[in-house]
């Protein structure tokens, strides 16, 4: 009587778990993204569970990159090279996500503290409170301008490397 011998784990797909990290990277990029939605309309009340919970799947988030990133270093070379540019993507996307909601944070804990007082239409009667806030936008601008080179900075030392 011969009997079959039951397949080792080894013998899985090595993709298999890379896939299963994919896929739970994306729904939790979905999570955050609907959150940050939700984020902007939440009520006052809500904002802070949002926040948090926001927070949380941000850091789920990572924590999968860098799981995938571990996965990674174990393929051979063209599936690497294949899967280290999906997740220069996905890392790509977290950065954005990441970026949307620390303004959109910062936007909700405004209304939350100040409520409706910080309408912008109430600044529309000053000129002084006008050009504050003119220049307070100037320099967010100016942040997201060297946000945006870092970044830049960062993908080209990168490429740089893998020469």
């Amino acid at each position: 009587m011969t009997t079959e011998a039951q397949p080792f784990l080894s013998d899985m797909d090595d993709h298999s778990m890379l896939k299963e990290l994919e896929k739970e990277y994306n729904s939790l990029s979905a999570t955050v993204s609907r959150s940050i939605s939700e984020l902007q309309k939440a009520p006052a009340n809500r904002i802070r569970d949002v926040v948090d919970q926001i927070k949380v799947d941000l850091q789920q988030c990572s924590t999968t990159l860098q799981e995938m990133k571990r996965e990674v270093r174990t393929l051979d070379g063209t599936s690497r090279q294949s899967w280290n540019n999906i997740i220069d993507r996905y890392n790509n996307d977290y950065i954005s996500l990441k970026d949307l909601y620390e303004k959109e944070k910062e936007n909700a804990q405004r209304k939350d503290l100040f409520g409706n007082a910080y309408d912008p239409a109430n600044f529309g009667s000053s000129s002084e409170q006008a050009r504050m806030m003119k220049m307070k936008n100037q320099g967010k601008e100016n942040t997201e301008v060297l946000k945006d080179a870092r970044r830049e900075l960062e993908l080209t030392e990168k490429n740089a490397i893998e020469i």
